[in-house]
């Protein structure tokens, strides 16, 4: 009901809502305060404070596929994952902002020319908070190029997105990849990889077409990019992929995650 209030510009009726919700739920207290500091942003900004554009595009979650649309809508910051509900957000400074009941907090970060860059993702129920990344039309082309295999469109457009966006290094491993796939040596590489799908302590490593993709035993499958004859990363996620030889022979794969956690599988067949 005070979002509601809020929507129609009645800061101090949803004031005095959140004050006797938080008085009926004390063990509350924590999080749907936090809406006051929107009240007091809202009376406290300046004129030209309050012309801001909103931080609005897509973002993208690091390591993850987990796309999120930022909008604007009847004047509010309205944030929407995909296949999520949507969570209107509300400014307590000029790089915060909340749900109204707290459960989210994003804070932004800028770069040198002021440009919001990306936002640093906070969720009650989730201890560590997420790095999401502002992904532009430049970023976005240069995914799209990269996913329908068009190579050399997509160098440049890699090149062109971390020139533009020199934050943003996770892009820098994606240029690293179709360099080595444009090298006059790679074409020599395909009866190596051709020795790579099998079955490793239940995950799976299989082609598709001439793609060669990794499946965990979750049933979570990844399409694997070479930046080596024997290391492969993945699109938009946080883990790397090494094949292990042994005495000559593929022993197994092992799994490095962005957090440095290794996890070896020995092949089964």
């Amino acid at each position: 009901m005070g979002e509601i209030y809020l929507h129609k510009n009645k800061t101090e009726e949803a004031r005095q809502f959140s004050q006797k919700a938080i008085m009926f739920n004390p063990e509350e207290e924590e999080y749907w305060s936090m809406i006051f500091e929107h009240f007091d942003y809202l009376k406290n900004r300046s004129k030209e404070q309050s012309e801001l554009d909103p931080f609005t595009g897509y973002f993208r979650y690091e390591g993850a596929e987990l796309v999120v649309s930022h909008t604007e809508h009847n004047n509010h910051h309205m944030s929407k994952a995909l296949n999520q509900s949507n969570v209107f957000l509300y400014p307590v400074s000029d790089s915060a902002f909340i749900s109204y009941n707290g459960f989210f907090k994003n804070v932004v970060a800028r770069d040198k020319q002021n440009r919001i860059t990306k936002y640093t993702a906070s969720q009650r129920n989730i201890p560590e908070p997420a790095t999401v990344w502002k992904e532009d039309a430049l970023i976005l082309n240069a995914w799209e190029l990269l996913t329908t295999n068009r190579d050399k469109e997509a160098l440049s457009a890699f090149r062109m997105a971390c020139e533009q966006h020199p934050d943003h290094q996770y892009l820098a491993p994606f240029i690293r990849h179709l360099e080595f796939k444009q090298s006059p040596g790679y074409a020599s590489l395909a009866p190596v990889f051709d020795t790579y799908p099998g079955t490793y302590d239940g995950q799976q490593i299989y082609y598709e077409g001439d793609q060669l993709y990794y499946k965990n035993n979750r049933g979570s499958f990844y399409r694997l990019l070479p930046l080596a004859a024997d290391h492969f990363i993945v699109p938009k996620n946080d883990f790397q992929l090494f094949f292990i030889q042994e005495n000559g022979d593929l022993s197994g794969i092992k799994i490095l995650s962005a957090k440095g956690n290794e996890s070896f599988y020995p092949r089964s067949n």
